[in-house]
């Protein structure tokens, strides 16, 4: 028979998954919703660069980084190569120093941009939506994280497991994050 490791696993991994969706749907509604880029185009240099630029002159506190879906950040990757790259780089390589490694890509501008997977739909016809943020405009509050418990099953001669989670996800500063909506 399994295990109870083996059969609670997957149920946790989606217990947070489920945390990672919630604080990746508050994206969209940051700076009041007010997003850089459209629906109908993809992601460019200038949307990036605008992003981080409304960050600096709006004083947001903190580390500035970018979380983009993965065609945003092949999106990214054309655009600096379309760009001409910086002077004395290698276009390509700008965003993609760290491999296939997934999470962190590399950086422009001392801006760190990481690759999100599991990015939100901005609307129905599936276009992407990243930001340009710092760590202060979305927060986590934990309670506890992926719990597992058994009891008896009074049925028969089995154990009911039982995966929960208890948190709350929120905006924390919304002028300190830009979303970027994104063409598929």
């Amino acid at each position: 028979s399994p295990s109870l490791i083996t059969t609670a696993t997957p149920h946790a991994l989606v217990t947070n998954q489920q945390l990672e969706d919630d604080l990746l749907a508050l994206l969209s509604a940051l700076n009041g919703g007010t997003a850089i880029g459209t629906t109908t185009a993809d992601l460019t240099l200038n949307n990036h660069l605008d992003a981080i630029a409304t960050l600096i002159t709006g004083q947001a506190a903190g580390d500035i980084f970018a979380a983009y879906a993965p065609i945003q950040v092949a999106d990214l990757i054309r655009s600096v190569g379309a760009a001409g790259g910086f002077a004395g780089t290698d276009s390509a390589a700008v965003l993609d120093r760290y491999g296939s490694t997934r999470g962190l890509k590399g950086s422009i501008g001392g801006v760190p941009i990481f690759e999100i997977p599991r990015s939100p739909s901005a609307n129905a016809g599936a276009d992407r939506v990243g930001a340009v943020l710092t760590a202060d405009a979305i927060s986590v509050s934990l309670k506890w994280l992926a719990e597992v418990e058994t009891q008896p099953w009074v049925v028969g001669p089995s154990t009911l497991i039982g995966v929960s989670a208890a948190y709350g996800v929120g905006e924390t500063a919304d002028q300190f994050g830009i979303p970027v909506i994104t063409d598929l």
